[in-house]
């Protein structure tokens, strides 16, 4: 089985280190190849090569594209040559001993798997999600699960695996660390441009998958997110002419829209909103 390991990163050289550098004391062997899509970083990051190995590769746009561009990108490039894309924030700490050993063999026993990661919900979107008017928490996500235990699980707003067992299937991921079969991205054409640069695409890979009889499951593992250091630390939406609150909220309409219960009976699609995964 073949994984790709893709982090999208603009500056943040010691985020970006301190990710990296832990990756590679935990892995076991040297097989999961590395792509850096470097959405325009700043000099001397946009030069810096981060030990690269052979087999790695870096992508350097001369601007920031944006979180959706730059995953396409990313499927492009290695989705050819790879059975998963594993998108990673370059601000998650992977502990894991053979993390990547782990990931293999746990990816092999799902072949139903569309989507996977380390954090993610058993449903999304409240039962009114169509109660007008609209608003952002109708779209919560919800009994979020995870084994990521060196985060706060009171924090995070998460309860632990079920019965102690390797995988629990979900409805949606958080994007922080987000692994797609490339069999999905080929079908679809890839994560949905129409999206913003940022937001929303996780739950709606996640949805593509559910839509075309996958399914999304969290992997236990050893990991932890540093509090958003990738979105909070650069002032990314510049290049956009707009806040990243705005960038938010221009998302929702799009995944609304999208996986209505109108374009589920139009055909569109197979599911619409809300979904949950009681299994």
């Amino acid at each position: 089985m073949k994984i790709t390991l893709v982090l999208l990163v603009l500056n943040q050289q010691e985020v970006t280190q301190k990710c990296l550098d832990t990756l590679r004391s935990n892995e076991v062997s040297a097989d999961i190849p590395l792509l850096i899509i470097d959405n325009g970083s700043n000099p001397p990051v946009r030069d810096w090569l981060v030990g690269l190995r052979d087999g790695d590769n870096v992508v350097r746009n001369g601007e920031n594209e944006g979180v959706v561009k730059g995953m396409r990108q990313a499927w492009r490039v290695a989705g050819p040559v790879s059975d998963y894309l594993f998108f990673l924030h370059n601000d998650v700490l992977i502990h894991q001993k053979g993390w990547d050993r782990k990931l293999q063999e746990v990816l092999a026993t799902l072949p139903d798997c569309g989507c996977a990661g380390f954090y993610g919900a058993k449903g999304i979107g409240t039962p009114d999600i169509y109660r007008a008017p609209y608003v952002m928490q109708q779209m919560i996500r919800r009994e979020n699960v995870s084994n990521c235990n060196r985060m706060n699980a009171a924090v995070h707003g998460f309860r632990n695996i079920r019965y102690g067992a390797d995988t629990e299937k979900v409805a949606v991921l958080d994007g922080f660390s987000l692994i797609v079969r490339t069999e999905l991205l080929d079908k679809i054409g890839g994560f949905d441009p129409t999206y913003p640069p940022h937001h929303m695409y996780d739950n709606d890979i996640c949805m593509e998958s559910m839509d075309k009889g996958y399914s999304n499951y969290v992997i236990s593992m050893d990991a932890e997110h540093m509090g958003g250091k990738t979105d909070v630390l650069e002032d990314w939406n510049k290049n956009f002419g707009k806040s990243k609150a705005e960038i938010h909220r221009d998302a929702h309409p799009v995944f609304y829209n999208k996986w209505s219960q109108e374009n589920q009976q139009k055909g569109i699609h197979k599911i619409s909103l809300p979904v949950y995964v009681a299994v």
